[in-house]
Parts: structure tokens; sequence; C-alpha cells
């Protein structure tokens, strides 16, 4: 970005300022590739083993993934 303000101090407020900055921000944001992210939890589940059934199911529905698996 290259701005160019005014010598005197008097007119640099933020009449001169806000409005510049306004209009880049918003031709920056009609530029931008916007995206859209989900969000991404990492949990630890702890369930009776006849209940891993019902919780693989839930997790493939909602797109989850199991990283590792352990019996105690």
């Amino acid at each position: 970005m290259d701005v160019t303000l005014h010598a005197d101090a008097i007119h640099r407020g933020g009449g001169q300022i806000i409005p510049t900055a306004r209009r880049v921000l918003y031709a920056a944001t009609l530029l931008a590739d916007p995206g859209l992210l989900e969000p991404v939890y990492l949990v630890e589940i702890q369930v009776p083993e006849q209940a891993m059934g019902g919780i693989y199911g839930v997790l493939t529905r909602r797109r989850g993934h199991v990283f590792s698996e352990e019996q105690r």
C-alpha cells in the first residue's frame, strides 16, 4: 500500500485516514479468495467396549477420524 498524507499535522486526522482505510479493506475483501473452514477438535473418548460401535457410527456420520484406540 502506498499512502500520501498531507504535510500539515492538522490535516492528518481520522477524516482523512479512516475512509481511505475503509476503501483499502473493502477492495482487499473483494479481491481475496475466501474459504469457509469447519471447526476441528481433538478429543479423547472413553466408553465401555459395548458402546464402541455407536461411537464409530457417530464419528463416521460427522466425518471424524480415529487416530488411536487403546483397551484398558
